[in-house]
């Protein structure tokens, strides 16, 4: 799954928001806040991390679609405003 975050950490339709995972069908009907997350509240207060020239935030988490172990990423968008980009990352290699 990627989208956008907005500054209050909601998953918001003003972009697409890309899901991969064929199982899963992402029926939201409204923001969905993702604030109380530890990589969107790190990657909105600019908490990032940063290697080669490049900022992130990385955590894994229990996935919110099925209760697996996912990895998620959250990068500043280039645009200058607060809005983030997440992307959650599933490695069937990795066990919890």
């Amino acid at each position: 799954m990627m989208g956008v975050v907005n500054e209050k950490g909601e998953l918001t339709f003003d972009y697409p928001i890309f899901n991969a995972n064929s199982g899963f069908d992402m029926d939201i009907n409204e923001p969905l806040d993702l604030s109380k997350r530890r990589y969107v509240k790190e990657a909105l207060a600019k908490e990032y991390w940063s290697y080669s020239g490049e900022e992130f935030y990385i955590e894994r988490i229990y996935n919110i679609e099925d209760s697996r172990k996912n990895t998620m990423l959250a990068f500043p968008r280039q645009n200058g405003n607060q809005s983030i980009v997440i992307a959650g990352i599933y490695f069937g290699s990795w066990r919890n």
